[in-house]
């Protein structure tokens, strides 16, 4: 919920949805832009999109639209359309473990998706203090996804931590860099 409350969504918005899994963020993000918004809920495994589907279907849903994606990107129906493009638990993956053109293609069609003023938004994990707990799965450093996406051309509006573990950082979409 907290993360909810701080996205840059309106009723009647489009956002796409990366990494969506089987769509925990995708049902959240649907309910938060009604019934005239549109929600692209992307994922690279068939599993997820196809439970995805279901959930759609039998609970009526007509503003979720799902597919699958790849690593090296992904393409939504109305290009340059999307508010926002939200990216929860991924980024870390993009920036360790994506080739070069795996990620120069993933921020490709982010750009080509946002419209302009568009955000950019990236929730994940961070490294916390000795002895707390940390957040299941990897992590990455807040100035990491900074600077990389800085030198994309996007440019860092917020920053927040969420939880110790979790932070939220809202991007605009920039002049693309050379």
């Amino acid at each position: 919920s907290l993360i909810m409350e701080r996205l840059p969504l309106h009723p009647g918005d489009k956002v796409v949805d990366v990494g969506s899994g089987p769509g925990f963020f995708s049902f959240k993000l649907a309910q938060r832009v009604g019934p005239e918004g549109r929600v692209y809920a992307l994922d690279t495994k068939d599993s997820h999109v196809e439970y995805l589907n279901g959930l759609v279907k039998k609970w009526g849903l007509t503003n979720i639209q799902s597919s699958v994606s790849s690593a090296e990107g992904f393409e939504i129906a109305e290009p340059g359309s999307a508010d926002m493009v939200f990216m929860c638990s991924l980024y870390h993956i993009i920036y360790a473990v994506s080739s070069q053109k795996e990620r120069d293609g993933m921020i490709a069609s982010i750009l080509k998706a946002l419209k302009p003023g568009g955000r950019f938004v990236v929730e994940d994990n961070g490294p916390v203090e000795r002895g707390k707990l940390p957040y299941h799965g990897p992590y990455i450093r807040q100035e990491l996804i900074r600077a990389q996406l800085e030198a994309y051309g996007f440019v860092l509006e917020s920053a927040e931590q969420i939880i110790p573990q979790r932070y939220l950082m809202v991007f605009s979409r920039g002049v693309a860099a050379p």
